[in-house]
């Protein structure tokens, strides 16, 4: 059998490190500086640790003591969206009135072929489920001539008169509206609106504690002879 001399093969050799020329007097102080090291470093991991434990309890107690006083809140008063405007159940401002009768009428009034659908369901949100049938019957032909002629309207109304008694609120607002078809200007004319409304309980759906429960859009020279009668 020929074997690994045979072969002319070494056979393997057990290297054995010369220690004789190593320092063993630093080993120790290297062993204690990593030591104290790692233990720094997992006492940092744990601080950190505890300070976001800390900060997200804080934020979530905040949270959970805000929503609690927002619900004491609502309770007691309504809140008039979108300024959270704070109103009692019998009255409320002439301010807030005056708000929402200007949201109303510009969206009622300065529309074009674009965005008159999404205009008039905005002010359907604040009218009454008779009224919304009643102006979704007269408003279906405008909506069509408007997309069709390319139609834009813009109204100013700088005089308001507001009466008011037991919560319900008459509004009448002289205005001014300019027509342009096809980005050139036809005509211009005054007008008249007329707009009952009632004070609500708050509704996530409604943007306002207000309901329109009556609406007309004449011109002045209808109007005065209206009044006259």
């Amino acid at each position: 059998m020929i074997g690994i001399k045979q072969k002319g093969i070494e056979g393997v050799k057990v290297m054995t490190p010369d220690l004789k020329n190593i320092n063993f007097e630093k080993l120790p102080r290297y062993i204690s500086y990593k030591s104290a090291l790692l233990k720094q470093k997992i006492a940092l991991e744990y601080f950190l640790i505890a300070v976001v434990i800390i900060l997200g309890s804080a934020y979530l107690s905040e949270r959970s003591n805000n929503a609690s006083l927002v619900a004491k809140l609502r309770e007691k008063e309504y809140i008039v969206l979108p300024d959270f405007i704070t109103v009692s159940p019998q009255s409320v401002s002439e301010e807030v009135i005056n708000l929402a009768i200007s949201d109303f009428i510009s969206h009622l009034g300065n529309v074009n072929a674009l965005d008159i659908e999404d205009n008039f369901i905005h002010i359907k949100k604040m009218m009454t489920p008779e009224l919304r049938k009643e102006f979704d019957l007269q408003s279906a032909e405008v909506i069509e001539k408007f997309k069709t002629e390319n139609i834009t309207e813009k109204l100013s109304c700088p005089k308001k008169e507001l009466l008011s008694a037991n919560g319900v609120y008459q509004v009448t607002a002289f205005c001014k509206k300019e027509t342009y078809a096809n980005y050139e200007f036809i005509g211009s004319q005054e007008e008249v609106i007329q707009i009952k409304l009632k004070l609500i309980p708050p509704n996530k759906v409604k943007r306002w504690v207000l309901e329109a429960t009556d609406l007309s859009r004449s011109t002045m020279q209808a109007y005065l002879l209206t009044k006259q009668k």
